[in-house]
């Protein structure tokens, strides 16, 4: 049974009138008025241990769950009732939302640290802590939301309780795995969360009720601590809202429409995350300089992307403060976990082992705290005393007596794993199942007679056994356009918009992407021109969203320092798309540089629904990145890759690529002439350096026409 604040308040009071008594009987020196408070704010601390059943059981995918009527019936009653508990109560579903940003208040007894003034919300980003610190939280969501199962039951007839007792057992919260392949055809955004209304059994019989997988209603709207407009005047949660005004409404369709469209994207990211950051630090966080052109991508950049598309413009699911009060957040963080987990499991010996500073500023801890994997993280305690727990100390999830339908019944080893995410996330991925190159394949004297072989888990070689996989590496400011953007990359024909060669800024797409120099490169290829359209359009091969929230520069203690994060865009399946249609004629760099050069554009737009031109975007920088791959012998390895190289040539000329005297100016001034700060940004310093010193007009690599 979990103990209620009052129960550990008591409890604190207890031992404090035993602490004086005994001190006052055997003229012990007297408890002091600091020690006493300190007393009390340890008494008061919630343990978060998890599951209170005394067994183990996974979190279930959510069509799964969902495939128990009655446990998922069970599962929606309780996120009710849950939803509708008093705002004041700790354990409320709106003070566990809230400890991720706004309100902005205390929980637990964990109090603003000193030189923190502006900084919202508990939570850790763009710091190695992002996994742990989301895992804690997710569990303490999972105990409390446990905790109203029996309410919920105890409101049915004495007669039905069984039944759902029987579905009590072994309830966690579910997951959605939104980079896995829908079961029968379904959405990729379920509607099972996308529904406004869901029928229940409830008490009384079959009802019709609001999802509660939908939208969280505010009970009341705090409107002062809701900070900004419009936030602070929606009394619900909202996705793609269509206006500002107090009575917006979700436009689910568009969510809907983003996640079939980013599908692929999503699954190609996961997977490269899985089989190119082998290192805790590259994988956890988002920082630049944590990443390489391997591994530019991490579980946090894939996360903040999720996030954006989730939300839309101006949803709350888009806004760092507001996040966690879209239901969605926790279906969204169950998943981001289980991939932690997955990744542990194929990576077990790596993990938060080395000091790191805290990018940004937190309501526990000022920017430059050493964080490490013995670092407290509040407002999250272990025990009553005011312990807080550690990345080292959940290193192994099964503490919090839940697991993931992956390690179930196997024997947990790495192969295991590993060969669970190729089945998961391998097949279809950016690195696999792809078509043979044309070229070599009709160089193949045998070919017409040999029907084609799908290698186990990765790519379909060439007779030759020579493969590629493509990148597009982003670097940009966290912070630098003071709101949560994304960016959009798009792979069109060429001749879908006129060629300025000129630089000069003929079109309303043009002024928004921009060339440099004197380069021949396409600007508004593929490009709709209403920006509003860009998360649909056909022509948009994946996305980078940067997971931030409103006016962060000015209320932000360090963040006028422009923290440079990193991600990155797979290519290869719209390469492969574009040599299926006889547009290139091999994945070799010979020709898809020239390609790339004239079909390859990005454009930024910030989650107000601002278009931004790409020059105005500080740090943006896209580099294309390339390697060879050869694939796995087994279903339970991983392909293996040569070493990635970039490629400037695609990206030259235009605004935001690699020769920009613009981009390569600010990353002297934030990062050292000498180009201090990490490995992927040593990498753009020394290709911006040789690109200016080389081809000061544009041209191209001397080895672009290299496979």
């Amino acid at each position: 049974m979990i103990p209620s604040l009052g129960q550990t308040n008591m409890l604190g009071l207890t031992f404090l009138f035993l602490s004086l008594l005994i001190s006052s009987c055997f003229g012990l020196p007297a408890v002091t008025p600091e020690g006493i408070a300190e007393l009390e704010k340890r008494a008061a601390t919630f343990a978060i241990t998890g599951a209170q059943d005394g067994q183990t059981s996974p979190r279930l995918e959510i069509h799964t769950l969902a495939a128990n009527a009655d446990q998922f019936n069970l599962y929606l009653l309780t996120m009710q009732n849950f939803q509708a508990m008093n705002q004041s109560d700790q354990l409320s579903y709106y003070q566990i939302s809230g400890v991720h940003g706004v309100p902005n208040i205390p929980w637990d007894g964990a109090n603003q640290a000193a030189n923190t003034g502006g900084a919202i919300g508990y939570c850790t980003h763009s710091t190695q802590l992002f996994p742990a610190w989301h895992r804690v939280y997710v569990a303490l969501f999972e105990q409390a939301f446990l905790s109203r199962v029996q309410t919920v039951i105890s409101q049915f007839p004495t007669a039905q309780q069984p039944r759902w007792k029987a579905a009590a057992k072994n309830l966690r919260v579910p997951y959605w795995d939104w980079a896995a392949t829908p079961p029968n055809g379904k959405p990729q955004l379920p509607a099972l969360i996308s529904n406004k209304f869901v029928t229940v059994t409830t008490p009384t019989g079959s009802q019709s009720i609001l999802n509660p997988l939908f939208r969280y209603t505010f009970h009341p709207l705090d409107h002062a601590g809701f900070i900004y407009d419009p936030f602070d005047n929606w009394g619900v949660t909202l996705r793609y809202p269509d206006g500002t005004e107090t009575t917006a409404y979700s436009v689910e369709q568009n969510a809907i429409n983003t996640f079939a469209n980013q599908a692929q994207s999503i699954k190609s990211s996961i997977y490269n995350m899985f089989t190119q950051c082998q290192v805790y630090a590259t994988f956890s966080t988002d920082q630049a300089d944590n990443s390489d052109p391997a591994c530019s991508t991490s579980l946090e950049a894939i996360h903040g992307g999720i996030h954006n598309d989730m939300g839309g413009n101006n949803g709350h699911m888009t806004y760092l403060p507001f996040a966690g009060f879209d239901p969605s957040f926790w279906l969204h963080h169950a998943n981001v976990d289980r991939l932690f987990a997955l990744w542990q499991g194929i990576y077990p010996d790596s993990y938060m082992t080395e000091n790191s500073k805290a990018s940004q500023s937190t309501f526990a801890f000022p920017q430059g705290t050493t964080v490490n994997g013995d670092f407290g993280m509040q407002p999250f305690h272990n025990d009553t005393s005011g312990t807080a727990w550690t990345p080292n100390a959940l290193r192994d999830w099964r503490i919090f007596h839940y697991d993931y339908p992956e390690f179930v019944g196997t024997d947990r080893s790495s192969s295991t794993i590993t060969a669970k995410v190729n089945a998961l996330y391998g097949s279809t991925s950016g690195a696999a199942a792809r078509r043979k190159d044309r070229r070599n394949a009709a160089a193949d004297a045998d070919a017409s007679a040999t029907p084609e072989t799908v290698a186990p888990v990765s790519s379909l070689l060439t007779p030759t056994g020579r493969e590629r996989d493509w990148s597009a590496n982003i670097v940009t400011s966290r912070f630098g356009l003071d709101d949560s953007y994304t960016i959009y990359v798009f792979l069109g024909d060429a001749e879908v918009h006129a060629k300025p060669n000129n630089g000069t800024k003929a079109a309303s797409n043009q002024a928004i992407g921009g060339t440099y120099g004197t380069t021949s490169a396409n600007i508004d290829s593929g490009v709709p021109d209403d920006a509003s359209q860009w998360p649909f359009a056909e022509t948009m091969v994946g996305s980078y969203g940067i997971f931030s929230m409103k006016n962060m520069m000015s209320t932000t203690p360090g963040a006028s320092n422009p923290l440079l994060v990193s991600g990155s865009v797979s290519l290869t399946t719209a390469l492969v798309s574009a040599l299926t249609d006889g547009k290139i004629a091999s994945l070799d760099k010979a020709h898809v540089i020239p390609y790339l050069r004239a079909n390859l554009n990005w454009r930024v737009r910030k989650s107000d629904g601002t278009a931004i031109a790409n020059k105005d975007v500080p740090g943006l920088s896209v580099s294309i990145a390339t390697a060879k791959v050869t694939p796995a012998s087994s279903s339970s390895e991983f392909p293996t890759w040569a070493e990635w190289e970039v490629v400037n040539d695609a990206t030259n000329g235009k605004h935001g690529g690699l020769s920009l005297d613009q981009a390569w100016n600010f990353f002297k001034s934030v990062t050292g002439s000498n180009g201090a700060g990490g490995s992927v940004v040593t990498s753009i310093h020394a290709e911006i350096d040789r690109v200016v010193s080389s081809s000061a007009g544009g041209g191209k690599d001397a080895d672009a026409a290299s496979s």
